[in-house]
């Protein structure tokens, strides 16, 4: 399993827990495994922030555009009408 390929067979409950949260975050987000990993917790915690901050951003930046193309899709209906 995950787990003694990882090597947590030692491994606390809420170790085992952070790191299945840590593995779904960087598959949610599309991040993926790439050559460069967390190891520490506290590696784990950093990325997991810099994620959501990264969710936050493109989601802000495509609302915007979203946003941006919509009011002028109207102006140009009401121009043309």
């Amino acid at each position: 399993t995950w787990v003694s390929r990882e090597g947590l067979l030692n491994a606390t409950k809420s170790e085992l827990y952070f790191t299945g949260i840590y593995w779904a975050f960087t598959v949610l987000t599309t991040v993926g495994f790439g050559d460069i990993f967390a190891f520490t917790g506290n590696e784990m915690i950093i990325c997991i922030i810099w994620m959501l901050f990264g969710i936050c951003f493109y989601s802000f930046a495509v609302g915007s555009l979203t946003s941006l193309l919509s009011s002028m899709d109207i102006k140009s209906q009401a121009t043309n009408a």
